[in-house]
């Protein structure tokens, strides 16, 4: 990125490189957001939600605790439960009790909710390759660097107090990467 002739990011002041990562972090919520509606699209055209789409998927050919699959699926205790409601209500899974924990409560996919669920990752399956086909290859593979990237980043968030490689910004303060990386 160019700041002026022969400027190099690197040596952009501190508040102009925070608003181009605000800009990209913008970007990134509106991408996300906008496959999150299709994706939402998708999963209406099998009559069942997004969040029960997904809670499918979790469940795959697995038998699961109700605590299990919040905890697997990222989803709020009261989400999952209106949303195994809903699927359970459809035939599309099956709520039993735990033999071994009375108080637990196991979910099973049905075969219709495999069917479901299959036909709404093969849409999706679909839908991720058109949308990445405008990628070239080597674009993939840059934006797959990327992303594990921010993956490992989101480690912080995850688990705080992990020890974590130090940023690009904390590199480049640290005098552990040169001004010019690219030169």
């Amino acid at each position: 990125m160019q700041n002026g002739p022969g400027d190099t990011m690197t040596e952009m002041p501190e508040t102009r490189r925070g608003d181009d990562v605000m800009a990209v972090g913008a970007a990134l919520l509106d991408l996300g957001r906008s496959v999150d509606r299709h994706l939402a699209e998708l999963a209406r055209k099998s009559d069942v939600s997004l969040t029960a789409t997904r809670l499918l998927v979790d469940l795959d050919n697995d038998t699961l605790r109700c605590a299990d699959l919040v905890r697997l699926s990222g989803y709020n205790t009261r989400t999952v439960a209106a949303a195994l409601e809903t699927l359970a209500e459809a035939g599309l899974v099956r709520r039993h009790t735990d033999e071994r924990d009375a108080r637990a409560k196991l979910v099973t996919v049905t075969d219709a909710g495999r069917d479901v669920a299959r036909a709404v990752g093969s849409r999706r399956g679909r839908f991720a390759v058109d949308l990445l086909d405008v990628l070239t290859p080597h674009e993939r593979d840059s934006l797959m660097t990327i992303l594990a990237k921010l993956h490992a980043r989101m480690e912080i968030y995850e688990n705080p107090g992990a020890v974590l490689a130090p940023t690009w910004s904390e590199a480049r303060r640290s005098d552990m990467i040169p001004a010019d990386p690219v030169g």
